[in-house]
């Protein structure tokens, strides 16, 4: 509908050479390992990289003569993908900054324009570095034109409609994806049977009796390493994308203790564990639990049940009760080592035969899911119904 209505309205395809639209700029180029690299960074750091946008992490500021600026396309000479930045940037090695030469440059005319050079990557990794400029600007390309002039608006409005049919799509797989998985949780329904309210309130099938069982006799702590020589700057990356793949423990607060992620090949790994923040002005004594795979980077380390009885359910309530029992204890003037940490108790139920009662913990935090994915799931069953009547419109 937009196409045909562009049309009748007088539009028309014409040909442009790239060098007449843009112009190609080299980046001041720095490594790595002279920024400084945070979650609350600033500026993004390209760099020839094809995921993420290009953005190996974000940095905080070093100084004007080194930052790009922004409202441009940028483009790493290895991968040769082209990305836009929105906002002033630093960058790495081999990427270049291409600029408009027009005005009314905006993220959706870049997107357009992005569409059609990430169709000559293949013609332009065939070249040489060096003469990457001058074989881009050559290139021919179509574009609409209103009266002569660029269509802008009408380029802005073919992406927000292609966008808008993405987020269709990505949504409908989202949320098929969330019902496999609330069904294989086995959380589909929310509705509490006559056993799990009991435990939450407390009734029926509750234990009677709680004991403070000692730290070191349920856990075990597990010496995970680097398979190799490993930069912190080099290998990685705040960002859990393409080779990036596994969580890596640290003194950190919140986000459950993650903020690096590592290549899986490179660490030692580990699942269904507990990670314990032994270091850090606020996160020391923090507990998180780790039912899927992660490794150690600094400053935490993780405890292995000694029981092969513990799933996942019972991981969360282990990991609640062991952050209570030492959170208050442990400060960064006391480090929560495991040497100090193994010889705190908490208190656990116990079940008729004296033993601790890991399926209690299993069916009660089962129960308080129920309760938590109660509204998700509500919002579940209602989009499903939506996208069922989309698709039969």
């Amino acid at each position: 509908m937009l196409e045909e209505n562009f049309e009748k309205n007088g539009g028309e395809y014409t040909e442009f050479q790239v060098g007449e639209l843009f112009a190609v700029k080299s980046n001041p180029q720095l490594n790595k390992s002279a920024f400084s690299f945070s979650e609350s960074g600033a500026y993004p750091y390209f760099t020839r990289t094809v995921s993420n946008n290009g953005i190996l992490g974000y940095v905080d500021y070093l100084d004007d003569e080194h930052k790009i600026k922004g409202n441009a396309i940028a483009v790493g000479m290895l991968g040769m993908q082209f990305f836009y930045m929105a906002t002033d940037f630093y960058a790495g090695q081999f990427t270049k900054t291409i600029y408009p030469k027009f005005e009314g440059f905006n993220e959706e005319v870049a997107l357009y324009f992005i569409s059609l050079f990430n169709k000559q990557s293949t013609y332009l990794s065939g070249r040489l570095v060096r003469e990457f400029e001058n074989e881009f600007t050559k290139i021919r390309i179509k574009l609409p034109t209103l009266n002569g002039e660029l269509a802008l608006g009408y380029m802005a409005d073919r992406i927000r409609e292609l966008e808008a049919d993405r987020i269709r799509e990505l949504e409908a797989d989202r949320i098929r994806e969330l019902e496999a998985y609330l069904q294989v949780a086995g959380l589909s329904s929310y509705t509490l049977t006559d056993e799990e309210k009991e435990l939450i309130r407390g009734g029926a099938g509750n234990p009677t009796v709680y004991c403070n069982v000692r730290v070191g006799d349920l856990f075990t702590k597990l010496n995970l390493k680097p398979k190799i020589k490993i930069s912190k700057r080099d290998d990685v990356s705040t960002v859990c994308a393409g080779e990036f793949d596994l969580p890596l423990v640290n003194a950190k607060h919140g986000s459950n203790g993650i903020m690096f992620y590592g290549r899986s090949s490179e660490w030692e790994s580990a699942e269904n564990t507990i990670d314990i923040i032994q270091n850090g002005a606020i996160a020391t004594g923090d507990v998180y639990p780790q039912p899927h795979k992660c490794g150690v980077l600094w400053d935490a380390y993780l405890i292995k049940p000694i029981s092969s009885n513990v799933n996942e359910n019972i991981l969360l309530y282990l990991s609640t009760c062991l952050h209570k029992s030492i959170k208050p204890k442990f400060s960064y003037d006391n480090k929560a080592v495991w040497q100090k940490v193994r010889k705190n108790e908490i208190c656990l139920p116990l079940n008729d035969q004296g033993e601790v009662d890991y399926d209690y913990m299993n069916k009660y935090i089962g129960a308080v899911k129920k309760q938590v994915i109660k509204n998700l799931v509500l919002w579940k069953d209602k989009e499903i119904e939506c996208m069922k009547k989309v698709v039969k419109a």
